[in-house]
């Protein structure tokens, strides 16, 4: 973090960014639950500008958190662990200016954002475990059910923002943003990704407004557009590519319902030869808690991968979570010798991954009251998925077998 945040709680997001949810519901970032406002109802200037956006500033403002902020609060207390999303937040602006154009009361009397979270659907053709009907139409039109188990909660339909309003938005302020993130869903299956990736081609903002995007490896055209070709390479080094994968082959395939390994690595490849930046995101789970050792052995062998690696707790749905391995003492001893190799491989001197072996344990033995009943669910909702799917989860992760069975 930069040195004109030290030793403050001030944060940047309520001052310059906001992230587009689901049910029309806008945040200051992708760590807030409850909404500032919803773009049904309001511009986003407005909702920029809503009671609740103003007491947040106004709470930062006096070097504390308020209640919506809890997550980022949380994280770092945290010694030595991830960063949060604050401190993320703060390394995207280069002062405190946007300071000068708040009042007392919170109301920004110029607004300057900087960056963008957008989430424009649903739409995905994948059918992550890790995953709901919120974030993939896939699940929502095949496997409520399953998901309905492991969630135990019933998935009502979503609605979502009007492109249009976030273009303009967009176009009005192209002077002072410098990053848009596009969520998913699989935003390069999504048509407003796309429209929004013309206009800033046609305004010609490639070299000022960076993109990054997460995407789940599998897209190559869409409506016979070449990803790659048509929009990553025109904007080169300004452009990052969050590639979501978890385990490769069989088990990947098992955990990442839609994936073809294969094509993925065909699509990892095309991305990593047109010199665009690629952060590989792995989700600790129960499925890759016994692989993590194997896992980096794939994406630094095998695919010769030289840039980032993050590894990061997979915290819903949690009886798919990686503590779920204290339901059976042999899994969890060796969940635990992993993570034992992984940091000695660390203190080795391998660069280039952001892996918290400690945090990762003290996440994998964090005690839980209702271990039982999750385990339960956890049988169920394989059962359910196995069914749906016509997969077999023994046959695909034998390792586990006796915390499936016994």
């Amino acid at each position: 973090m930069k040195t004109l945040y030290k030793d403050t709680k001030l944060c940047a997001a309520p001052f310059v960014s906001f992230y587009t949810g689901s049910n029309h519901k806008v945040t200051h970032c992708c760590a807030m639950y409850d909404p500032i406002g919803h773009s049904n109802k309001d511009t986003f200037e407005n909702i920029m500008n809503s009671e609740t956006a103003k007491r947040i500033r106004r709470t930062f403002m006096s070097n504390e958190f308020p209640p919506e902020c809890k997550a980022c609060a949380d994280a770092e207390k945290i010694k030595n662990g991830p960063a949060s999303i604050r401190k993320f937040s703060n390394g995207l602006v280069e002062d405190t200016s946007f300071l000068k154009h708040t009042a007392s009361d919170g109301t920004l009397t110029k607004q300057s954002p900087v960056f963008l979270d957008l989430l424009f659907s649903n739409k995905c053709n994948f059918a992550c475990m890790g995953c709901d009907p919120t974030l993939s139409s896939t699940i929502a039109d095949k496997y409520t059910d399953a998901y309905d188990i492991v969630f135990d909660r019933k998935y009502s339909k979503q609605n979502w923002h009007n492109k249009s309003d976030i273009i303009d938005y967009i176009l009005k302020h192209k002077d002072s943003i410098r990053l848009l993130h596009f969520n998913g869903g699989e935003p390069f299956m999504q048509t407003e990704t796309h429209e929004i990736l013309d206009v800033l081609k046609k305004h010609n903002l490639q070299k000022q407004i960076k993109i990054w995007s997460h995407t789940n490896g599998s897209i190559k055209k869409y409506k016979g557009v070449d990803v790659v070709e048509d929009y990553l390479q025109y904007w080169g080094d300004n452009c990052e590519i969050a590639l979501s994968h978890d385990l490769h082959n069989k088990r990947g395939e098992y955990v990442r319902y839609g994936l073809i390994t294969k094509k993925w690595e065909e699509n990892f490849n095309r991305i990593t030869d047109a010199k665009i930046m690629i952060n590989i995101q792995t989700s600790y789970s129960i499925f890759n808690c016994l692989h993590l050792c194997d896992l980096f052995d794939y994406y630094t062998k095998h695919l010769n991968h030289k840039g980032a690696l993050s590894l990061v707790p997979w915290y819903n749905p949690k009886p798919f979570t990686a503590p779920i391995a204290q339901a059976n003492y042999k899994i969890l001893s060796k969940a635990k010798d992993q993570l034992n190799e992984m940091q000695m491989r660390l203190g080795r001197g391998i660069g280039g991954i952001v892996w918290y072996p400690k945090e990762l344990r003290k996440f994998l033995t964090m005690k839980w009251d209702d271990i039982d009943e999750q385990k339960q669910r956890f049988v169920k909702s394989i059962d359910k998925f196995d069914q749906l799917r016509g997969t077999n989860f023994v046959e695909t992760f034998p390792e586990l077998r006796s915390l499936y069975e016994n």
